[in-house]
């Protein structure tokens, strides 16, 4: 899940390919989706690229999509064979990705080009894909967003954290939801 990415041509390749969001996500301010909140790409095609995303996205004000909140700089194949679950999300737009119901999401061939053989578990009735143990290298992980600024707060019914990514948009993690979040920052000591 991530809150902004930024790239142009001039940078390393920072495609993000074989991922996953599985939690919910609501926004508080802007640019809301249930895989990126926003996307400027000034440089790259094929961006995002078998991934998807299925939990619940909300959000108090702002664009929301089903996979991606907002895109800026189009290009016409920055998204490819990447979906998301217009029933579980909530939402049946998107500024990228192809939506897709429970069942279909839920249906290998829906996956158009995903690698079931090394990379990728079937999906099932009742099952979404997952990665295979050890499929996927750390080197996927790009500088494509910095966190800047975590805060906890714990109440009695529902501790949370809130991640600010780029002063943009804000991700709410609520109990009983999960998550991985890795980066890559060549400012690491900004990144707690």
């Amino acid at each position: 899940l991530i809150g902004e990415y930024e790239i142009d041509s001039t940078g390393p390749d920072a495609s993000i390919k074989n991922s996953y969001a599985a939690g919910s996500v609501k926004g508080t301010n802007e640019k809301t989706g249930g895989f990126v909140g926003y996307v400027f790409n000034s440089g790259l095609p094929a961006a995002f690229t078998n991934s998807y995303s299925v939990g619940r996205v909300t959000t108090l004000a702002g664009t929301v999509g089903g996979f991606i909140g907002e895109r800026v700089k189009v290009w016409s194949n920055d998204v490819t064979s990447s979906y998301w679950d217009t029933q579980t999300s909530g939402q049946t737009i998107s500024a990228g990705g192809e939506g897709k119901t429970t069942e279909q999401m839920q249906t290998p061939s829906t996956y158009q080009g995903w690698d079931f053989s090394t990379i990728w578990n079937s999906p099932s009735v009742g099952v979404y894909p997952t990665l295979m143990p050890g499929a996927i290298s750390t080197s996927v992980v790009s500088t494509a967003i910095a966190i800047t600024t975590t805060t906890t707060t714990t109440t009695a019914a529902a501790p949370t954290v809130t991640l600010t990514a780029n002063d943009k948009s804000d991700l709410t993690i609520t109990t009983g939801d999960s998550y991985i979040i890795a980066w890559n920052s060549t400012n690491a000591s900004s990144c707690t």
